[in-house]
């Protein structure tokens, strides 16, 4: 299996296994409706698994990326997936259609996805919103005067 370099502290360490093959950099909250992946890392990963299938679309799909910027990708290839964590690896189940880019350094990881493994953001945001309004972090309370 081919290994990233060692993390610096800008990616926190947040890496995606490939097919079980290879490791690649990866952003979780992205707000990204589909799997990204840029074409230099299906190449990285084709050099190791020859007999990867990259479909070719036969229009371009549009889709959502990092902060709500569109995408187009002209292919896309289905890979398994395990994201490493602060916990340690977690396996997404089955295999992912991730879209293949031009460009990009990192691994776009969908908010799908994340959901298949029982994250969602924007529940997590409005967990965090409310626990704010319910205590706004004065435990001592107000004495009348």
């Amino acid at each position: 299996m081919k290994k990233p370099q060692q993390p610096s502290k800008e990616d926190d360490g947040r890496w995606v296994r490939l097919n079980s093959v290879l490791e690649v950099p990866y952003c979780p909250d992205t707000g990204a409706d589909q799997n990204i992946v840029p074409q230099a890392m299906v190449d990285e990963l084709q050099a190791l698994q020859p007999q990867l299938q990259v479909v070719k679309l036969a229009a371009p799909f549009v889709g959502t990326a990092c902060n709500q910027m569109p995408f187009e990708a002209s292919s896309y290839v289905d890979l398994t997936l395990t994201m490493q964590t602060a916990a340690g690896p977690v396996k997404v189940p089955g295999k992912r259609r991730c879209y293949v880019v031009n460009d990009g350094d990192e691994f776009l990881v969908s908010d799908d996805t994340l959901k298949t493994i029982g994250i969602d953001i924007d529940r997590l945001l409005e967990q965090v919103a409310r626990l704010q309004v319910d205590d706004d972090g004065d435990d001592l309370e107000e004495v009348a005067r």
